[in-house]
């Protein structure tokens, strides 16, 4: 892109004229860096390992799990195939990824299974957390992700799974939940590759 010299002698030199092209921006290719400028340093979207994120959130909820879980002992299925890319926000994901992980710790009163699954199928990138929990009434299954709402009373928020509902619409992916009472629960979060 040419762009215009600095005007000196209070632009009285017409000599010195701009581009009237670069002038009005109104070039596509100057609108395309733009956007991607703008995605890449204001939104912070850049290519997101997704297991290495899933690695990290296991890593910092580890010394947690026994507290979360009431003491009980959390057993680790660890299942993560490299490189699964998207592209997005990794703190996003990650605060996901955390609260899915605190979820299925507060499920397993006990203790008990939680599985991290990280792989990639067709043109997804795929992210699970499932635990061998409570599981969830068909009731609650349907307002899971509502803001505000939660089963946990005074030890909950309610903005947990709506906050994943909302990352995911911000990657355009898909959460999609399964669950039954006295089973667990499977959170499935769908990236584009």
């Amino acid at each position: 892109a040419r762009w215009p010299a600095p005007c000196r002698n209070g632009c009285r030199d017409r000599s010195r004229r701009e581009d009237p092209e670069v002038a009005r921006g109104s070039r596509p290719e100057d609108l395309q860096i733009l956007i991607a400028l703008l995605e890449h340093q204001v939104l912070g979207r850049l290519a997101v390992d997704l297991s290495l994120l899933a690695d990290e959130v296991i890593a910092m909820t580890r010394p947690l799990w026994e507290q979360r879980a009431r003491g009980g002992r959390v057993e680790l299925v660890r299942d993560l195939e490299s490189s699964v890319w998207t592209m997005g926000v990794a703190g996003e994901v990650r605060e996901a990824l955390l609260n899915l992980v605190h979820n299925a710790l507060d499920a397993m009163e006990n203790g008990g299974t939680l599985a991290v699954r990280c792989y990639g199928s067709g043109d997804r990138a795929l992210l699970e957390v499932e635990d061998d929990g409570i599981g969830m009434e068909a009731e609650v299954l349907e307002r899971a992700f509502d803001p505000f709402f939660t089963t946990k009373g005074t030890r909950g928020s309610g903005l947990g799974l709506a906050e994943v509902h909302g990352v995911m619409r911000r990657h355009h992916g898909q959460a999609e939940l399964r669950s039954r009472p006295g089973s667990g629960t499977l959170v499935r979060l769908s990236f584009p590759r």
